[in-house]
C-alpha cells in the first residue's frame, strides 16, 4: 500500500474486544487488529480507527477490553476518527432482524418502523441480555472517551464533535432525571 502511494487509512474496526468483534461478525480478532495497526504504522501509513458503542450483547468487560486494546496500540493509531453509539439504522442487521439481537421496541414494531423510515430514535428501543438502552450506551461512551483521553489517545476533530454532542445529550438526560415531579392541581 505504501509503495502504491497510500499515506492514510481508516479502519472501520468498530469493535475492540473479542466478544464485540464476534457479535458484529467482523471475521477477525483483536490480535489481527493489533497486527494490522502495527504493520501499517511501521510502513509509514497514518491510521485512523472507528468505534461503535452499545451493540446488542456488549458487556462492561468488552468496554474494558476495548479501552485496553486501543491504549496498548495508541502508538500505531494516528487518531480515533469516529466514535458513536449504535444507531438502529435501516438496512443494518439490527434493523433487518432485531429479534435475533434481542432488540425490544418501546411500542409496536411496525408502527415504530413506519414512523422512522431511516433510523429508530434512541429512546424507542433497547437490547436485552444484557440490557442496553440509550442511557447505558451514553454512559459507556462517556467512560470510554475519558479513559482514552487519560490514556493519551489522539481524538480527531470529527470524533471530538461527536463526543461533545453525546456528552451534551447525557447531560440533558441527567437534568431531566434530577427535576422533581411537579404536583398536579
Amino acid at each position: 500500500l505504501k509503495e502504491a502511494g497510500f499515506v492514510a487509512l481508516r479502519f472501520g474496526v468498530d469493535a475492540f474486544s473479542e466478544n464485540t468483534l464476534r457479535l458484529q461478525m467482523k471475521g477477525y480478532n483483536t490480535d489481527m487488529v493489533s497486527q494490522n495497526l502495527r504493520d501499517c504504522a511501521e510502513a509509514g501509513i497514518y491510521i485512523e480507527v472507528n468505534w461503535v458503542i452499545g451493540v446488542p450483547g456488549e458487556t462492561e468487560a468488552d468496554i474494558d477490553e476495548g479501552i485496553d486494546l486501543i491504549i496498548r496500540n495508541k502508538e500505531h493509531i494516528g487518531r480515533l476518527a469516529n466514535i458513536n453509539t449504535l444507531v438502529l439504522a435501516n438496512g443494518s442487521v439490527y434493523w433487518i432482524d432485531p429479534e435475533s439481537h434481542n432488540i425490544v421496541f418501546h411500542g409496536d414494531k411496525e408502527e415504530v418502523y413506519g414512523a422512522n423510515a431511516r433510523a429508530i430514535p434512541d429512546g424507542m428501543w433497547h437490547s436485552e441480555e444484557p440490557f442496553i438502552d440509550g442511557k447505558v450506551r451514553r454512559a459507556r461512551f462517556s467512560r470510554i472517551i475519558h479513559a482514552l483521553h487519560d490514556g493519551g489517545v489522539n481524538i480527531g476533530a470529527w470524533a471530538s464533535k461527536v463526543i461533545d454532542e453525546t456528552l451534551q445529550a447525557a447531560s440533558s438526560d441527567a437534568e431531566v432525571e434530577a427535576e422533581p415531579e411537579k404536583a398536579s392541581d
